[in-house]
């Protein structure tokens, strides 16, 4: 699995799949996710990341929800503080200042 964050945002997926070898350059993964921009979109496609967010133009599910006392709606936007390599994954810490919210994330991979 190969993780990778742009503009310090919550990490994406970008490979997922049989071990690569060692030397493999991971830069050419990274851009193959780069998605074109067609007529009528944001002039930045949301990722699909670790946690999508609305507050990033995620058209799905977000994966975090909630609502603040008094019926306010909403929604994140994290950005990324630290990620720390575990034996077998990763811990991901991101941040939304403006919102008072703290995000970890433990991703560990298993062989089955």
């Amino acid at each position: 699995m190969v993780l990778a964050s742009q503009d310090d945002r919550l990490p994406v997926v970008v490979y997922w799949g049989a071990c690569l070898p060692l030397e493999i350059e991971l830069q050419p993964l990274v851009a193959l996710n780069q998605r074109p921009l067609g007529h009528g979109m944001l002039d930045e496609p949301a990722a699909l990341s670790t946690c999508p967010e609305h507050g990033r133009g995620f058209p799905g599910y977000a994966g975090l929800q909630g609502h603040r006392a008094g019926g306010r709606a909403w929604t994140g936007q994290f950005q990324l503080e630290r990620w720390t390599a575990r034996d077998n994954g990763l811990s991901v810490e991101a941040l939304d200042a403006p919102a008072g919210l703290r995000l970890v994330q433990e991703i560990s991979l298993n062989s089955a």
